[in-house]
């Protein structure tokens, strides 16, 4: 049995879809941030690292819509995004398998829910960045973009990271 096989079975992912899913995204992370892969493979719980897998996959899907194309498409295509995973969302399910694997992993860890709500209320920011004239400009950016997606990742490793503040 391979550590990943094991590593799902730790994260409570049993349906074969899903399994299909969550190993699908775990190569597009390996093969986009290889040193993000290996450091949630060698330093997490393995209970962890399939939902921090998805949460990566999530956020490079959305990075690649808002920086890929022309302008115009880029805001079609991230308006199209944002509206299926609010859908998703509010529904429970999905037939994307980048949104089946982030629900199961928002099903687990329910915090997770309110961060991607932020990033995606703020993601459209990275649409018309175009560099930084000024130290105002990148706390902007860092703000408005960066601080969300990084949320969506440090929720899932806060200790009680299924339990909400307001749970508690």
């Amino acid at each position: 049995m391979s550590t990943w096989t094991i590593a799902l079975d730790d994260a409570g992912i049993h349906d074969p879809q899903l399994r299909a899913d969550f190993t699908r995204q775990r190569s597009l992370v390996a093969r986009y941030k290889r040193s993000a892969y290996i450091a949630v493979r060698l330093l997490l719980p393995r209970s962890l690292g399939p939902h921090l897998i998805a949460a990566i996959a999530f956020m490079h899907h959305t990075d690649n819509l808002l920086d890929r194309g022309p302008t115009v498409q880029r805001v079609d295509a991230y308006t199209a995004w944002e509206k299926e995973v609010r859908q998703a969302l509010a529904a429970g399910s999905s037939e994307n398998p980048v949104l089946r694997s982030l629900l199961h992993t928002c099903a687990r860890h329910p915090c997770l829910i309110t961060h991607v709500d932020d990033f995606l209320a703020t993601a459209a920011t990275d649409l018309e960045f175009a560099g930084f004239d000024t130290e105002l400009d990148y706390q902007r950016y860092l703000d408005q973009y960066s601080l969300p997606a990084f949320m969506m990742v440090a929720s899932l490793l806060a200790p009680d990271a299924g339990t909400c503040q307001s749970d508690q």
